[in-house]
């Protein structure tokens, strides 16, 4: 059920938002503040110069939602659909947990990620070129085709993660966890086989 999207500089703090539906709706200058999103549709959607503080989404599709200029500080994303989502048009805050969520052909590019937990979600051909992400959990992530260039993966945890690439020649990797038998995909770039 479609649901008219708050007016331009309304706020909202404490309040439960279930399967509403702002798909391909434009909100802008909205504030939410303690606020719950369950089951809820913002696939298109333009959330232009919002605040989500201490916000939750739980099972919300936000597949090519424009985030221009809006804050996530901090946010918490569970079973969530955010694929397509260019997250560095993002405004100042950006503080975020991608707990089990969908993430394909997004991305972070020249981020400060530091400490952003993307556990257990699927990251395929997501972008983290030039991006600082210190302290970040991949754990059980699918990283298949991201990108990771001139990336800052200092103590990153890719526990339990499959399918990355990353060239640690051309990107930090001091401190970073990995485990086997997936981490023998970093000899790749040294042209080392084993058999």
């Amino acid at each position: 059920m479609e649901n008219p999207p708050p007016a331009s500089g309304s706020v909202f703090a404490g309040e439960n938002f279930q399967k509403v539906n702002w798909s391909g709706k434009e909100l802008d200058r909205v504030e939410f503040s303690g606020c719950g999103f369950r089951q809820c549709g913002f696939e298109r959607t333009v959330f232009r110069d919002c605040l989500f503080e201490d916000c939750e989404f739980e099972a919300c599709d936000l597949t090519l939602a424009e985030v221009t200029g809006s804050s996530f500080n901090p946010a918490v994303f569970r079973n969530c659909k955010a694929s397509g989502i260019v997250w560095y048009r993002v405004g100042f805050a950006f503080d975020a947990a991608f707990l089990d969520c969908q993430l394909d052909y997004s991305s972070f590019f020249g981020m400060k990620l530091n400490r952003v937990r993307f556990t257990g979600s699927r990251l395929k051909e997501v972008t983290f070129v030039d991006a600082v992400a210190k302290d970040v959990h991949f754990k059980g992530c699918d990283l298949e085709g991201a990108v990771f260039t001139h990336t800052d993966l200092s103590r990153a945890d890719f526990t339990g993660a499959m399918r990355y690439d990353i060239n640690v020649t051309q990107n930090q990797v001091k401190g970073a966890i990995f485990d086997l038998p997936e981490a023998v995909r970093l000899l790749s770039y040294f042209g080392i086989k084993l058999k």
